[in-house]
Order: C-alpha cells, then sequence, then structure tokens
C-alpha cells in the first residue's frame, strides 16, 4: 500500500492486506450506506485484511453530516479529498475521451462550447460526463454539429436547474 493511503490505520499497512478504493463515498444513499456497513461488520468479524480508501468531493468531507460521518470514520482507513479539476484538466480529459472514441474534439464542440463545460462542470468528473452527454445528444437530435456554448448552455440547464426555474 502506498504510504500516501496508509492513514492512521496499521491495518491499511499490514502485507496481504486488500485494499478497497471506494469512489464517490459522498453520494452513496442510506440503503447503501447500511449494505456497506453489513458487509464491512461481516469482514471484521471473519478478521479478514482489508483497509477501506475512500474518495469523495473535498467539501463532502467538511459538510458530512455528523451521524454520517461518525459511520464513515468507523470503517475508513483513508480519505482522499478530491480538488476540482481545473478548466484546463477540463478540456484535456474531454478531448482525450472525444479522441478514444474516434472523435475529433473540433468536430463535436467550439472551443467557446468547451470553456463553457469547464464553467458548468464545476470542476467535477460526474457533472462534466453528464453535460458532454446532454450535449452531444442535442447536437444529434438537432444535427448541430459542433455543439456551440448556447447549447451547453441549454443542457446544464436541463440537467442542473430546478424544473421551476426553468420557465424563467
Amino acid at each position: 500500500v502506498p504510504r500516501a493511503w496508509q492513514g492512521d490505520s496499521p491495518r491499511a499497512a499490514d502485507k496481504g492486506t486488500a485494499v478497497l478504493l471506494l469512489d464517490d463515498v459522498d453520494q452513496l444513499s442510506r440503503a447503501e450506506m447500511a449494505q456497506l456497513r453489513g458487509w464491512w461488520t461481516a469482514l471484521r468479524e471473519k478478521r479478514e485484511k482489508v483497509a477501506l480508501v475512500v474518495s469523495c468531493a473535498a467539501s463532502a468531507v467538511d459538510s458530512d453530516s455528523g451521524a454520517r460521518r461518525q459511520d464513515l470514520q468507523a470503517m475508513i482507513d483513508a480519505v482522499a479529498a478530491l480538488q476540482p479539476l481545473a478548466p484546463a484538466d477540463i478540456e484535456e480529459v474531454i478531448r482525450y475521451r472525444l479522441e478514444v472514441a474516434g472523435w475529433e474534439w473540433e468536430d463535436v464542440f467550439t472551443q467557446p462550447a468547451l470553456e463553457k463545460i469547464a464553467f458548468y462542470a464545476k470542476g467535477t468528473p460526474k457533472r462534466l460526463v453528464q453535460i458532454c452527454s446532454r450535449v452531444m445528444t442535442l447536437a444529434e437530435e438537432s444535427g448541430s454539429f459542433p455543439a456551440g456554448p448556447e447549447m451547453v448552455k441549454e443542457a446544464a440547464h436541463q440537467l442542473f436547474l430546478p424544473s421551476h426555474l426553468r420557465e424563467f
């Protein structure tokens, strides 16, 4: 286990310890948390060597509810609080993913559209994927490739603006 992931727990440093990484743990529902707690308790009763490492938005570490935080802290060996992606990193992710899929980014998004995507994604990979997917769907439906900033704005509003505010 890399030193950076060892946390304060000797479990994570033991040779032969399996490491489970859970991404977006701050997005788990109460039911999923209960399942995780049950699974974790069963492993501990069997004396399995497992270290739990979670990643979540940095803001979630500070704002998670007290009971939920205590519940997680009892199980977690290390936390990786992820910082938002920088706009340049967002553009790089978009270009890379499009290239892997066989697309040229210039055929899909204009440069101003990439900048708007970075703005609405707020550095969050999940939002980035949601916006890009919605923009590509809108562009396909309207036959408007490459997508521009107005289409990105429309997609972001559909995804993230509460329905009662969309009419304004």
